[in-house]
């Protein structure tokens, strides 16, 4: 799961500060026209630095198990499980650095929590299931120590939190939701050799619209269709181009140009077009309608 600080209730009003101090700064130093793409990236970089400060103090009372990448963060006696997560998070950056052409300028911050109730008391939310969050330059994840999954390497959130972590660095957060949710979801299926939702896709029917998945993605009431969607739409661009457009897009975007101008550019099509004609060639294998 990947969460934007900049669209929670507790960072609005200093995203909005940030916001429009940098508009000023920005036409000042380079006049207009500007891109407001490229205000929102170093606003959303430096809500991300401020909100970082805290981490220090926040798990001053935490042990710290260091790799070559990564600091982690943990509470937990069992430093067993935390071996095992310092291995999965060390073999991810390893394949996903090579697919995204990624090496990280400093150790990645993460934090094993105990219990999935945890999550939602970092974050103020309902945790409807998740196990792990990317969130400001951070990832907590629920320590092996507290799953019941059989391989943490296999089924634990690390590949997932790790990819959000990567694309959150190349574009800046310059990306609409459903774009890393679904890589972070095929980066799982290919690096795995398993997809979280193969035993629901016979229940999905009725597709959302692409209007529908870019503008409210985290209010759709079948989260699961609207991930499943996503990953679709990832997987077909793979496929269709190489993972090499991903990469070239992900650039793109961290120059300020907007996601629907970017798209275009790569696929020579909308990526509202694109969308539809993926959906539809997957709902007529299947007999499903689009929704409306």
């Amino acid at each position: 799961m990947n969460i934007n600080p900049l669209r929670t209730y507790s960072s609005k009003r200093v995203y909005y500060i940030l916001l429009v101090s940098l508009l000023f700064l920005y036409i000042l130093v380079y006049g207009l026209p500007y891109r407001p793409n490229l205000i929102y990236i170093h606003g959303y970089t430096l809500t991300k630095k401020l909100i970082s400060l805290k981490y220090p103090w926040q798990f001053k009372d935490f042990k710290t198990c260091r790799t070559p990448n990564f600091n982690i963060k943990y509470s937990s006696p069992d430093e067993e499980s935390i071996e095992i997560l310092a291995d999965a998070a060390e073999r991810a950056l390893k394949t996903l650095g090579r697919d995204f052409k990624f090496s990280p300028a400093r150790r990645i911050l993460i934090v094993a929590l105990d219990r999935k109730d945890d999550l939602s008391e970092n974050f103020l939310w309902e945790n409807k299931g998740a196990v792990g969050v990317y969130w400001a330059d951070s990832i907590r994840v629920i320590s092996p120590a507290s799953c019941v999954f059989e391989d943490y390497w296999l089924d634990g959130p690390i590949i997932h939190e790790l990819t959000h972590y990567i694309i959150d660095q190349l574009a800046g957060g310059n990306y609409p939701k459903w774009f890393t949710e679904g890589l972070a979801q095929y980066e799982e299926s290919i690096i795995t050799g398993r997809f979280w939702l193969e035993d629901r896709l016979s229940s999905f029917h009725s597709f959302y619209e692409y209007r529908r998945l870019t503008g409210n993605f985290d209010d759709l009431k079948d989260q699961e269709l609207a991930y499943y969607q996503s990953y679709l739409m990832i997987k077909a661009l793979v496929e269709d181009k190489g993972f090499d457009v991903i990469n070239k897009i992900l650039r793109d975007l961290s120059r300020g140009r907007t996601f629907e101008r970017v798209f275009m550019s790569r696929i020579n099509q909308s990526p509202e077009e694109y969308f539809k004609k993926i959906n539809t060639i997957h709902q007529k294998e299947k007999g499903d309608s689009l929704e409306n």
